[in-house]
């Protein structure tokens, strides 16, 4: 079996966090998720097992950035010159949310704890992750 290649990291905030049944994740650029692809994260498991995979579903994407208000945007452009460059260059990332489906040792509390590796389930893990429910 290969080793999957991270497609971006798992992300909790204080007033965003990763639950149970919802997991938020950022993409680092170029990296291209759709809305319904499987994605995966490896999660606990009981003592002296190896680590479980918890699987969702991509259900919305979005793009933020530093600035705290389309208006600001709006006057970085020149006050909407679409001809200039913005002189306020945006710090951003996409931040892609997946409802879970399942987990691998059948773990109810699948929230990853830490900024953990992400990675897009392939064949047989994306088919099993759609036919079993977590909880």
């Amino acid at each position: 079996m290969t080793t999957p290649i991270p497609i971006g990291r798992t992300s909790a905030t204080e007033r965003d966090a990763i639950t149970s049944e919802k997991l938020t994740f950022w993409l680092p650029d170029g990296v291209i998720v759709n809305p319904f692809d499987i994605v995966a994260v490896e999660q606990v498991n009981q003592p002296g097992e190896p680590p479980s995979r918890t699987f969702g579903l991509v259900t919305t994407l979005e793009h933020r950035t530093d600035a705290p208000t389309h208006l600001a945007n709006y006057i970085s452009s020149n006050f909407g010159q679409l001809d200039e460059e913005p002189n306020t260059n945006r710090q951003g990332t996409t931040v892609a949310t997946a409802n879970v489906l399942s987990n691998t040792a059948d773990i109810i509390y699948a929230g990853a704890q830490r900024a953990t590796g992400l990675f897009r389930a392939a064949g047989e893990q994306s088919e099993r992750a759609r036919h079993r429910r977590v909880g």
